[in-house]
């Protein structure tokens, strides 16, 4: 397996920082969180959409991967909103 450094974006620190989510939650949850999405075709760089549940709180991460640099990149951290997801918050809601 690869060994990734962690970057976090500016944009995804100020949001950290505006909803309590710490540099330790990140890392557990791109460690061993859960993708419910990925976006293969995005740019610069292919993203996924984690999950994680970190002290009682579900996050979502969008972490894009840099392949030539070994890099994973922190793009926005995020609690998901409960009417836009499911109750697991694995699934987005239908649009009514």
């Amino acid at each position: 397996m690869f060994h990734f450094e962690l970057i976090i974006t500016n944009h995804a620190r100020e949001r950290m920082l505006t909803r309590g989510i710490e540099h330790t939650d990140i890392e557990e949850i791109v460690n061993n969180g859960e993708v419910i999405q990925t976006y293969p075709h995005a740019k610069p760089y292919p993203c996924d959409l984690l999950t994680g549940t970190i002290k009682g709180r579900t996050i979502h991460v969008v972490v894009a991967k840099d392949y030539n640099r070994k890099e994973r990149i922190i793009v926005t951290v995020y609690e998901p909103d409960v009417d836009k997801w499911d109750s697991t918050f694995s699934s987005r809601r239908k649009r009514k």
